[in-house]
């Protein structure tokens, strides 16, 4: 899954916005939706794969939709040197519960917003099964 990719399914599963134009017959743009078909912002403006506070934005629904999750964060250097992030999404229930690996979803990158985007699809796809 390139950037693009996980940025529209960012917009559309965790964040509940669909494509569309606005009733604005001179606007021909595409943008982001809510439910009630109020333009949120340009399609061509979200990018939370490379901006830390869309990527935040879209970690902070996923809390705000299930309370029973916690993200952590992970700043690191591997042996090379070269600081990579990793970021969990940790069931907060299955901890308690004492389960080994409670985690839901993981990614280690060089950026943090791109590893909070891939632990957040690892979570919400993982939810799916």
């Amino acid at each position: 899954m390139n950037n693009e990719q996980l940025n529209e399914f960012l917009a559309e599963e965790v964040m509940g916005w669909h494509s569309g134009k606005l009733p604005i017959l001179t606007d021909r743009r595409e943008y982001w939706l809510d439910k009630y078909g109020n333009g949120i912002m340009l399609v061509e403006n979200l990018h939370p794969t490379t901006d830390i506070a869309q990527a935040i934005e879209c970690a902070e629904k996923l809390l705000r939709e299930d309370g029973n999750k916690r993200i952590e964060i992970t700043i690191e250097s591997n042996e090379d040197g070269i600081p990579y992030c990793e970021v969990s999404v940790v069931d907060i229930g299955r901890w308690m519960k004492g389960e080994i690996y409670p985690y839901m979803g993981e990614s280690e990158n060089i950026t943090l917003s791109l590893a909070i985007c891939h632990a957040i699809y690892e979570a919400v796809k993982g939810g799916e099964k």
